[in-house]
């Protein structure tokens, strides 16, 4: 199993998840690979998501990995599509389910903004309208709640205790899209997912991604607590990248030999004038290697408008640097309203 933390408020939206697989068989901790996509981000012209999921993680032959079945599933929403079309993708994992044999309790978390307005959606066969667990059903059901009002609830094999729930409505009451207070929540949730791994006799992996949107366009994703010597690229970044035309890294050496794994560092993204722009930043890593046959890239010198506008609010860049960036790689994938920015740090 694994632990969601779904967080709402007027302005802004928060969900975190572990990294923790599960064996059925005999209900052991699998080891943690900071690969597995326990959060993904969605973000089209009149709403955005994030969207994490726990129970059935994969069931060969029908599904090798449920992360990415939901990538694949966002992915070929359109930008101009409505929203109900995300709850109408994720519900056809119904024509998997009916043939899965053995574990099939599963969940989708889900939270975002449409039309500017929140929401917290769950689709699952074992919790009811409350997002508490109940008899496992044959089928998924979608429950969804929109309301300007705080709210704070999680899915998971342990939960965080009522202080812990007090302390993150509190922050959410107190501002939850000024100033720094995104990310002290975020780094709150990141705390209370250790405090309830702890708790959880090994069922929750105390390392977690956690991501909030703003009610404004903007999004931040990111892993805490993962090891510098872990390999982490998720693959819903990786397919971004590879949209772009980037094929790999160029060896990075530093002075005492070889770099570390190359390792997701974080996602940021904004939508300015219609265009959603995306700037992932990726560590350990030299400059990229681009296929030759879809190379499109442009670098700081060339970014104007919009993107200009982004970066200057984005928390990679500050006002006057964008000309003297030599790490910004500009990506343009051709199958969206949307810009992808690389930087690779050492």
């Amino acid at each position: 199993m694994t632990l969601n933390l779904m967080l709402t408020s007027k302005d802004a939206v928060y969900l975190s998840g572990d990294f923790r697989l599960t064996s059925t068989k005999d209900q052991t901790a699998l080891p943690d690979s900071y690969d597995t996509q326990k959060l993904i981000p969605v973000l089209r012209q009149n709403w955005s998501a994030l969207i994490g999921y726990m129970g059935v993680a994969s069931a060969p032959p029908l599904i090798g990995d449920v992360g990415q079945w939901i990538v694949e599933q966002v992915d070929s929403i359109p930008h101009e599509a409505n929203f109900s079309e995300l709850s109408r993708r994720l519900l056809r994992f119904n024509d998997l389910l009916d043939r899965i044999r053995g574990e099939r309790r599963i969940a989708f978390s889900v939270v975002g903004f449409c039309n500017q307005r929140p929401f917290m959606m769950w689709l699952s066969n074992f919790l009811d309208g409350k997002g508490r667990p109940a008899e496992i059903e044959p089928r998924l059901r979608a429950y969804i709640r929109r309301s300007d009002q705080v709210d704070v609830r999680s899915v998971g094999t342990a939960r965080p205790d009522v202080f812990e729930r007090v302390k993150l409505e509190r922050l959410l009451k107190a501002g939850s899209s000024r100033g720094a207070v995104p990310e002290m929540i975020r780094e709150t949730v990141a705390a209370i997912n250790v405090n309830v791994a702890r708790r959880s006799r090994g069922s929750i992996s105390e390392e977690c991604v956690s991501g909030y949107l703003l009610r404004t366009g903007s999004a931040v994703v990111s892993g805490h607590g993962i090891p510098d010597d872990a390999p982490c690229l998720p693959n819903w970044v990786r397919r971004d990248l590879e949209r772009g035309g980037v094929i790999g890294f160029q060896p990075l050496e530093t002075g005492e030999g070889k770099a570390g794994p190359i390792q997701w560092k974080e996602t940021s993204a904004r939508t300015s004038r219609g265009t959603v722009i995306r700037l992932h930043e990726i560590n350990n890593a030299g400059r990229p290697i681009f296929d030759p046959q879809r190379f499109a890239s442009a670098q700081g010198p060339d970014l104007a408008g919009p993107l200009r506008e982004a970066l200057h609010h984005s928390r990679l860049m500050t006002k006057g640097e964008i000309t003297d960036r030599t790490d910004l790689f500009v990506l343009h994938p051709d199958a969206d309203a949307s810009i992808c920015i690389l930087r690779c740090t050492r």
